[in-house]
């Protein structure tokens, strides 16, 4: 395990907030708004991206411009318990697109979503846990 500057914990903690958030936020339209499961969907991606490349900041590892979260889980260190709990990613990586765009494909449904948001939840978590594992306190990281 690579010893961090407090820049880059930093850098990590903002990405583990931004992913907080759209955690958060899927949370809440998932019960509040029903016609919104599209829109949960992709939230959910994007936490799950979020979380995965705040772990990649911790690590010092250089972040792409990539959405692929098996690809993202890939490029971390074996130590991360995240890589072996979510071996498939492929469906949550799915709605970085067709949950955002018309196309030949179903709309998401309530299974959908919840699971999105399942899986996104205990990505969040195992990450957060590693974070607080290496003694960085989370702050309004926490939640989700």
């Amino acid at each position: 395990m690579k010893k961090t500057n407090p820049k880059t914990e930093k850098v990590a903690l903002r990405w583990l907030q931004y992913s907080n958030k759209d955690l958060e936020n899927a949370s809440y339209l998932i019960n509040a708004k029903p016609d919104s499961f599209a829109l949960v969907c992709w939230l959910c991606q994007q936490s799950a991206e979020k979380a995965i490349k705040s772990a990649l900041t911790l690590e010092q590892i250089r972040v792409t411009h990539i959405h692929d979260l098996d690809s993202l889980l890939d490029m971390l260190p074996g130590n991360w318990i995240v890589k072996n709990e979510h071996t498939d990613l492929s469906k949550i990586t799915g709605w970085s697109v067709s949950a955002r765009y018309p196309g030949d494909w179903p709309e998401p449904t309530y299974e959908d979503a919840t699971r999105a948001k399942s899986v996104t939840h205990s990505i969040y978590g195992l990450i957060s846990a590693e974070f607080e594992r290496r003694g960085i306190l989370l702050g309004d990281a926490r939640g989700g």
